[in-house]
């Protein structure tokens, strides 16, 4: 469960070190006016999701990419690490003010990552 409490543009940043996984019909749950739009899951090597999961924020991952079983929904984005590490070099050559700003920018571009 993601749970914003009292501050309704909270931003929650999960990180795998090596496979995010998630099992047949497990869910992420969203309470307190949490958004898929902030928040992000850094998957070290891949993601895998099984059948009938729900998972909600963006995720970004390994090589081995994301793979989503039969009946899986998925509320968010996502991406390769490749593609963030890129983004965020060229956003610290060109820096931008807040750190929303550099969120919003990474998840702004339609060539690095896909709506589901």
């Amino acid at each position: 469960m993601v749970e914003t409490g009292a501050i309704s543009n909270a931003v929650f940043i999960f990180r795998a070190a090596t496979l995010l996984t998630m099992k047949a019909g497990m869910r992420v749950i969203l309470r307190g006016g949490a958004s898929p739009n902030n928040i992000y899951w850094s998957a070290g090597t891949g993601a895998a999701f099984a059948a009938n999961c729900i998972m909600q924020g963006n995720v970004f991952s390994g090589a081995a990419g994301i793979t989503y079983a039969a009946g899986c929904v998925h509320h968010g984005r996502y991406g390769l690490l490749n593609h963030l590490r890129s983004i965020l070099y060229n956003i610290g050559r060109n820096p931008v003010d807040a750190c929303t700003n550099v969120i919003s920018a990474i998840f702004d571009l339609p060539a690095c990552l896909a709506d589901v």
